[in-house]
């Protein structure tokens, strides 16, 4: 319980109490949507995933070692 506590940061936060905000403002206007947005704020924020936990946003590269560089010339265009 301690790591789950301890693992909260601003931006988790922020999902929590916008979804909270959002669901709440749903309610009153009766907008259903809006509430299931909400919910969706704050079911991202409790379970600690982000829009970008997939491997889809990490980039990978690779390192070219120096023997893989290669000379590059350039020409003077007057």
């Amino acid at each position: 319980m301690k790591d789950y506590i301890r693992a909260w940061n601003v931006m988790r936060l922020f999902r929590l109490v916008m979804g909270i905000i959002v669901v709440i403002q749903g309610l009153d206007a009766g907008y259903w949507m809006i509430v299931g947005i909400g919910i969706v704020f704050v079911g991202l924020s409790l379970l600690n995933v982000s829009t970008c936990n997939t491997p889809i946003c990490k980039t990978s590269y690779s390192r070219s070692s120096k023997s893989d560089l290669k000379d590059i010339t350039y020409e003077e265009v007057k």
